[in-house]
């Protein structure tokens, strides 16, 4: 874990590296081997049991599968997601490490405070994220607790009896927390570490922004660095040719920032797109679990939890989706904003041939289909309310 790496997503890459979702060079295949255990003997079967007692269960109503189904969705859909990252872990990684390319760690000492400001919201997004997944995790877990019978936090298809408690019961209980414990901590580490790409990309356009409007500025701090000779035609031809050399820089780094959004978004979309689908339901079913639970108690509280963590956990996706697009929409305008009219005639052209590239957005798709902004976040509350409009109704 490289410097950089480590001060945006140290949090992130340790818990993967714990549970087998980062695996170092050096044991890549004893990793892999590691994460799919962990993937079939405590992250699959949260779903799967489940869903099979739903199916396979007598005087199955619509509490039932409310009481169930919400965390059946967001379980299923965290499996989807989770075998991703294991079958592309390389790809996964080498995503990550763009961000230390030479190009992207070459800025001026003026903006470290726009890198810090990225680096920060990185790692205050884990930080929070994680105790986030973690409270909804423990709430979860004690709801049955505090009832006066031998419940598991779910209701699944079991081979067994648990209902007189003792170590069977207990077993099942510890299997089953410990499950959703591990999906929790992976949730916290993967969902900010995916938000937190978008947002080093925006940060990238934000240190291009700047070298765009303060352009003459460090030309001329280059200049006093490099002047050579009194000659006043001289001074002119070399602050010219640096004011080139640095819009080339500019319409480099922005064709690598454009490379590494096309790499996240060939990495991450369909990571995206199904949480996405799940949240609609799960969002939904939730809502209607409230309906069936007693206001003020641990299993409402814990609901409230929950839905909160979904909602935020696909806000982090729409948030910063909208902040690259809003980010790389403005580019022409910080072109503008320049010194533009005392450039050389040729960085006049270069500049020109810049901002029309600049005139198409970076747009980050899910599934290439919907887009990450906050015009989806609104449109997946609206497609839940549909839902539980109708499923009310039921």
């Amino acid at each position: 874990m490289t410097e950089l790496v480590r001060q945006l997503f140290s949090l992130n890459l340790t818990v993967m590296r714990l549970l087998g979702l980062y695996p170092t060079k050096k044991y890549k295949i004893i990793y892999k081997v590691y994460a799919y255990i962990v993937y079939i003997f405590f992250i699959v079967p949260v779903p799967v049991l489940p869903s099979l007692y739903l199916l396979l269960g007598e005087n199955v109503d619509l509490a039932l599968i409310a009481q169930n189904a919400f965390s059946i969705g967001e379980t299923t859909c965290f499996v989807f997601k989770l075998l991703q990252f294991i079958r592309n872990a390389d790809k996964i990684r080498k995503c990550i490490y763009l961000v230390e390319s030479p190009i992207f760690t070459n800025y001026a000492k003026t903006q470290d405070q726009i890198m810090d400001d990225c680096v920060h919201v990185c790692t205050r997004n884990a930080k929070f994220f994680h105790f986030f997944c973690i409270l909804t995790a423990g709430s979860w877990a004690v709801v049955p607790l505090f009832g006066n019978e031998y419940k598991l936090p779910l209701d699944v298809w079991l081979p067994y009896d648990t209902t007189g408690g003792g170590l069977p019961y207990t077993l099942t209980y510890i299997f089953m927390v410990t499950g959703v414990f591990i999906d929790s901590l992976l949730n916290g580490a993967i969902d900010p570490l995916i938000g937190g790409l978008l947002y080093y990309a925006a940060t990238q356009i934000k240190i291009l922004k700047d070298n765009l409007e303060n352009m003459s500025e460090y030309a001329e701090e280059q200049f006093n660095e490099v002047k050579s000779g009194d000659i006043e035609e001289g001074v002119i031809e070399l602050k010219s040719k640096i004011v080139y050399q640095r819009l080339k820089f500019c319409a480099k780094l922005h064709k690598t920032i454009i490379n590494f959004v096309d790499e996240y978004e060939e990495t991450f979309s369909f990571m995206v797109f199904v949480q996405f689908s799940a949240s609609v339901v799960v969002i939904c079913v939730s809502c209607l679990q409230l309906r069936f639970v007693e206001p003020f108690t641990m299993g409402f509280f814990s609901m409230i939890i929950f839905t909160n963590a979904v909602l935020i956990e696909i806000l982090f996706y729409c948030y910063y989706g909208t902040i690259l697009f809003e980010e790389s929409f403005s580019l022409t305008t910080s072109a503008y904003m320049s010194e533009w009219y005392e450039y050389s005639e040729k960085s006049k052209k270069c500049l020109i041939i810049f901002m029309e590239r600049c005139k198409r957005p970076m747009i980050v798709t899910s599934g290439k289909i919907l887009d990450l902004s906050l015009e989806t976040f609104t449109m997946i509350l609206k497609r839940s309310y549909s839902l539980l409009a109708v499923l009310k109704n039921y």
